[in-house]
């Protein structure tokens, strides 16, 4: 593991006393990157909560964070979770993160949901189709890809506000109004 990552084992041991906490280290990388990515999606959002939502779903679904590789790498790490707590703990701070960003989003934006929707409800929902379609891409592999995960997404969110249902789809690849 060291040799592939261009270093001697020495220096690997000097750093990571053991496989788990290089693991570790590099789980945390990733959901760094992760998160790195949304954030700076989200920047670009401006201000108004709807199109922060919009920017967060497709920061989920781009390639420099779900791409066949990262899937790869996130499930192998996911898989472990219960068998190691480091990874879940990693994993859980970093998701209650993203989580909370999403719900502060819906509960500005409940205003504009149509009627009967919940912000917290709306941004679980949200949150486990990114997290769903993640894992279909990783199952179908070329099958099933982030753009037709993307557009199932903002769909879904064009019927929860229905006011902004142009606005919404005008995010998605395949630039679906109807």
């Amino acid at each position: 593991m060291a040799q592939a990552a261009g270093l001697s084992q020495g220096v690997a041991v000097f750093y990571f006393k053991n496989k788990q906490a290089l693991l570790a280290e590099t789980l945390r990388r990733f959901y760094q990157d992760y998160k790195a990515n949304w954030e700076k999606t989200l920047a670009k959002a401006g201000s108004d909560p709807v199109d922060g939502i919009v920017a967060l779903v497709r920061a989920d679904f781009d390639k420099a964070v779900c791409n066949r590789r990262a899937l790869a790498i996130w499930h192998a790490f996911w898989g472990e979770a219960s068998a190691r707590p480091i990874f879940a703990e990693i994993s859980a701070s970093f998701d209650d993160e993203r989580g909370a960003v999403m719900r502060d989003l819906c509960t500005a934006a409940a205003g504009e949901m149509g009627e009967g929707w919940e912000p917290v409800v709306v941004a679980e929902m949200v949150d486990s189709l990114s997290d769903g379609f993640w894992h279909r891409m990783y199952l179908a592999g070329r099958e099933f890809d982030g753009g037709t995960a993307l557009d199932m997404t903002l769909q879904f969110l064009a019927g929860v506000f229905p006011g902004r249902r142009d606005d919404i789809m005008a995010a998605s690849p395949k630039r679906r109004t109807n």
